[in-house]
């Protein structure tokens, strides 16, 4: 089993990529026009879903944690990648 989060966006998600942070592995980030995606893992993954192998604990774990972070990050526009790398 394998839990990712799948983002699709008339705009670009390269913000979003670097807004989740450390705990998240960008696995894809692109798009032309108004076809933008991203798909996105957390780092510790394999390590959940190979201690939680026999349930669905792994994969509600993930969940929670992909929620967490989402609500974490800032309401209205997010800042741009240079902008965050300059705070």
């Amino acid at each position: 089993m394998n839990v990712d989060l799948d983002v699709y966006s008339r705009s670009p998600l390269d913000p979003l990529a670097v807004a989740l942070g450390e705990d998240v592995s960008v696995l894809y980030v692109g798009g032309e026009g108004r076809s933008c995606e991203a798909h996105f893992s957390l780092r510790d993954s394999c390590k959940l879903m190979l201690r939680d192998s026999f349930d669905r604990t792994g994969a509600d774990e993930i969940m929670r944690r992909f929620v967490a972070l989402i609500r974490k990050l800032p309401s209205g526009p997010l800042p741009t990648e240079t902008e965050l790398l300059n705070s």
